[in-house]
């Protein structure tokens, strides 16, 4: 009888791990890109999603992004505005029309730029210096 008891346990311990393994893996299901020239950000910034239990995927230019959204569907799409050979809102108007249903969220260090987005399309601004908060609080707001 005690090891009947014994074995329920160990079980029920193993249950509960993988119930939470599962858990983990359908948290992580709701993936990002994020399109920055920035090294260092788009590490921060991968290691800060990964913290708050997302996959991010990073790319360096806006033609490196179109090629993964042609491969993937993304939850979010974090754009710098300012890219090597083309500028980000040239690249949110190319994606918007293409996928309507995607969220994007800008990313920039500078305002300037913002007349020329379709304002009434993106989803949210985030400027920089980023930090690890306002992007949480960023994610939250968003449908996911």
């Amino acid at each position: 009888m005690r090891s009947f008891t014994f074995l329920l346990e160990i079980l029920t311990w193993i249950g509960e791990k993988l119930f939470k393994l599962f858990r983990r893996k359908l948290k992580h299901s709701k993936e990002f890109l994020l399109i920055e020239d920035d090294r260092d950000l788009a590490l921060l910034f991968i290691l800060w999603c990964k913290r708050l239990g997302y996959h991010c995927d990073w790319q360096v230019t806006a033609e490196g992004g179109r090629a993964l959204l042609e491969e993937k569907k993304y939850a979010i799409i974090f754009v710098d505005l300012k890219l090597p050979y083309e500028q980000g809102y040239n690249f949110i108007e190319n994606v918007l029309n293409k996928y309507p249903d995607v969220q994007i969220v800008t990313v920039t260090g500078s305002t300037r730029y913002l007349e020329m987005l379709p304002s009434s399309k993106f989803f949210g601004l985030i400027l920089k210096p980023v930090r690890e908060d306002i992007l949480e609080a960023c994610i939250k707001k968003l449908r996911l």
